[in-house]
């Protein structure tokens, strides 16, 4: 018998209270980073038992993930991808293959493969997250009107839409 135990956070009460001109790392494009606040809860079997309070977080309005969040495979984990494949690679080869040499050389050869493939991915790896934060330098911000409802933003300390109640992030 198989019991699966389903737990995680849900959020109520969500509402767009920020945005801002951004680039998405997912999309790899210029969209509106739309700021959300909720109340999460965190559930058991689906039935909301602990209230955990107001939190924000940043949504792409294109495909709705954090615009912000890291997509590719860094540097440290290739790294550890080729040095894994290549100690399994030693290890097939110091394993005597016995009666079952088809399967043992099979082994050997998808061990290999992934070294070989893991080493080229180390050595055109590209990092990707400073030349996603030099094209969100070059974002143009939000300055006139406001994405939602068109009407003239409001700039004090902070600018905000007076209509929507929507602040607006210059960054």
């Amino acid at each position: 018998m198989i019991a699966a135990i389903v737990y995680g956070k849900y959020r109520f009460w969500r509402k767009i209270v920020g945005c801002r001109k951004d680039f998405c790392n997912h999309c790899k494009k210029e969209i509106l980073s739309e700021q959300w606040r909720a109340f999460y809860f965190f559930h058991f079997f689906y039935i909301p038992l602990i209230p955990l309070g107001f939190y924000k977080y940043w949504r792409c309005s294109e495909c709705n993930n954090d615009p912000r969040q890291r997509v590719d495979t860094g540097w440290g984990m290739k790294l550890a991808g080729s040095i894994i494949f290549g100690l399994f690679f030693v290890g097939t080869l110091l394993i005597p293959a016995g009666e079952d040499a088809i399967e043992a050389w099979v082994l050997r050869i998808i061990m290999l493969a992934g070294t070989i493939y893991m080493i080229y991915s180390l050595c055109t790896h590209k990092n990707g997250d400073l030349n996603n934060e030099q094209v969100r330098k070059q974002v143009k911000p939000i300055t006139d009107n406001c994405p939602y409802c068109s009407d003239q933003l409001y700039r004090n300390v902070d600018v905000f839409c007076p209509k929507c109640k929507v602040k607006i992030y210059q960054e």
